[in-house]
């Protein structure tokens, strides 16, 4: 454990070892650091919970307000939009009464440092005390790194719900959402691609630890081997390193192998995955091209405010009131001619 006392940041090294069921010795390290958010720092950051809080909460009275007002805005969008503001003020509420009740860091660390250097027992018993409560202490500092490493978690899915917010917000422009309009033109196409691309994908990769995991590092678990094949994917590398140190069989195997993965999967599905998403763009830009309503994101910028100016000053009638009445004329029965020249005779 180490700690920076002008910077208040705290940093635990560990070390962990794991033993396969081959008999492999494996070591992996974890570096896990944590600030402490005190004076100007801490006053900045409750000022931005604060804030998130309080805008959040503005911004869910509109969407609430026309779930409950309007039928035609009853959709998943709107219902989205509501649980991630809702998600975002409940996480921050939380996150801000955690940081409120916590103690300081350094507090916790020097009552750590006391506990060791303070020692002046003799007893083994005094020494076992001192050592259950020197553990005690570390695992509070461990335990508190690990709180907030949660936190960080949920704030990164937090923040791709805001991501995929982001792009529904610009789908509502025809020219902004050729995106999400491409995605949702494609989604059939995509749904058989990427189930016949998992079932291939995992398929060679079992393949490859099955019958090339004890020669090759690259293929050594299952998990490693679709990691690698993922990096393959990529184009990370396609020559596996350790395959220099096998032959015979095997090496006939490994390019059996390669070979299939890169005709199936480099070439031929990654050229199905670009068809699919450029032959739905085609479409979207076709039906773009049939709107002679729609102008691009800047003028409708710029109309949007304008044509709430002009209604006001000419005292036009509002378009929501326009949209019922026209709404209402619409549904009424429409008479025939034949019926009209009955009605205008008897008048």
């Amino acid at each position: 454990l180490v700690y920076s006392q002008v910077e208040e940041l705290f940093t635990s090294v560990s070390v962990r070892f794991e033993v396969d069921s081959a008999g492999s010795v494996r070591a992996s390290k974890r570096v896990l650091s944590y600030r402490d958010l005190i004076e100007t720092t801490g006053i900045s950051f409750a000022g931005y919970m604060f804030g998130v809080i309080f805008f959040c909460s503005l911004g869910v009275g509109h969407p609430v307000y026309q779930l409950y007002h309007s039928r035609s805005c009853r959709n998943r969008v709107i219902a989205f939009e509501v649980f991630s503001r809702m998600a975002l003020i409940i996480y921050s509420a939380v996150l801000l009464a955690m940081w409120f009740k916590q103690y300081p860091m350094s507090e916790l660390y020097s009552r750590l440092l006391d506990q060791m250097l303070g020692y002046t027992g003799d007893s083994e018993a005094e020494f076992a005390q001192m050592m259950q409560e020197f553990f005690s202490a570390l695992e509070n500092i461990k335990s508190r790194a690990d709180l907030f490493l949660n936190f960080r978690i949920i704030a990164y899915i937090l923040l791709y719900m805001q991501f995929i917010q982001l792009m529904l917000y610009f789908s509502f422009h025809p020219r902004m959402g050729v995106l999400t309009a491409t995605i949702n033109k494609a989604s059939s196409a995509l749904a058989h691609f990427f189930a016949l691309f998992c079932m291939l994908f995992m398929t060679l990769a079992f393949m490859a630890h099955w019958m090339l995991g004890t020669h090759i590092e690259e293929f050594q678990s299952f998990s490693v081997t679709l990691a690698s094949q993922a990096r393959m994917l990529f184009g990370e590398f396609i020559y596996a390193s350790s395959a220099d140190e096998i032959e015979g069989v095997m090496l006939l195997m490994y390019w059996l192998y390669a070979f299939t993965f890169m005709l199936v999967v480099f070439f031929t599905l990654l050229t199905f995955f670009l068809a699919i998403i450029v032959d739905s763009f085609a479409l979207v830009k076709k039906d773009e091209q049939l709107n002679f309503t729609e102008h691009d994101f800047l003028h409708d910028c710029f109309d949007a405010p304008m044509s709430w100016w002009v209604y006001w000053v000419n005292d036009f009638p509002v378009r929501s009131d326009m949209i019922h009445t026209l709404q209402a004329r619409s549904a009424e029965p429409k008479r025939n001619d034949s019926a009209a020249g009955c009605a205008l005779k008897d008048m």
